[in-house]
């Protein structure tokens, strides 16, 4: 539950948002990523608690499914990030080869960029991050929740 209401809180925060809202939300939420990783590994042995031999095997199983999980989040998070601040940067009216810069410089290296090339457009940029990263919260918002 602590998980689930902080994603969903992030998703709430904007390029001005500051550090006194953020870090509770990020305490809430590795509080919850703990106690929800340790909930496979009790439900193994609580239920074969009857049938030690099998019970390392299925730890090993209820792990491998837990990063595998966790890795595959971790693909589609990035993949929602991209595809949204490359549709959001377009919407913006930039060309494909500033597109490009900007991702390749990364997030702190595209700021510079920003900052160095027009930095009358930072905050159409930020906001335009900002809205890509709300919509990756969004996404594990949902698949949390199922």
């Amino acid at each position: 539950m602590f998980l689930v209401i902080a994603i969903g809180m992030f998703t709430t925060f904007e390029p001005s948002s500051s550090a006194s809202l953020y870090a509770p939300l990020q305490v809430l939420q590795g509080l919850g990523a703990g106690f929800t990783l340790q909930m496979p590994l009790i439900t193994v042995q609580v239920e074969l608690h009857d049938n030690p031999e099998m019970l390392q095997v299925a730890n090993a199983l209820a792990m491998f499914f837990t990063y595998f999980g966790s890795s595959t989040l971790l693909s589609v998070g990035l993949t929602v990030f991209q595809n949204s601040l490359i549709d959001n940067l377009r919407s913006l009216k930039y060309d494909t080869k500033f597109i490009a810069s900007l991702l390749e410089a990364g997030a702190t290296g595209g700021r510079v960029l920003v900052e160095k090339t027009m930095p009358d457009q930072l905050p159409q940029v930020l906001q335009a991050y900002n809205d890509a990263i709300t919509n990756v919260f969004v996404s594990y918002l949902i698949l949390q929740s199922l």
